[in-house]
């Protein structure tokens, strides 16, 4: 019989990075701006795009996805500078947006093929369609 002790097991959570314990955590980002939340946002997106339904995510998927979240980000930043009138580099943003692209098909071939939901519908439009049919029978 092996006995493992909680500070020399390699899967505890005293032996692992605090961002293996925690995937949100980053060094100095505590997660309450406005970028974290668009990044949470954006996160639970292509989560949906890449799984489907519901489906689970691996370490490299999960990776991935990240990563586009980070490139849309970027993307996000410089598109609201050229809104905003800055000169900005429009070769830099066409070149994120098709590595998000990129990474976003990578993260689906990672994961198998896209799983479609049994209903056809996403949980988000299945959502919606509840609390539009609700909103239809408060209507007098």
């Amino acid at each position: 019989m092996t006995v493992t002790c909680p500070d020399t097991d390699p899967t505890s959570a005293r032996t692992r990075s605090r961002t293996t314990n925690d995937r949100n955590a980053l060094p100095g980002v505590d997660g309450r701006s406005a970028g974290a939340r668009r990044a949470r946002d954006l996160r639970r997106e292509f989560e949906e795009f890449v799984t489907g339904c519901g489906g689970e995510l691996g370490t490299v998927e999960s990776n991935l996805i990240d990563m586009a979240v980070t490139l849309k980000l970027q993307e996000e930043s410089i598109r609201a500078g050229l809104i905003r009138g800055e000169t900005v580099d429009g070769d830099e943003l066409i070149r994120l947006s098709g590595a998000t692209r990129r990474t976003l098909s990578e993260a689906i071939k990672a994961s198998g093929t896209r799983r479609a939901c049994p209903s056809g519908k996403s949980p988000l439009a299945s959502y919606l369609a509840s609390k539009a049919t609700d909103a239809a029978k408060d209507v007098p």
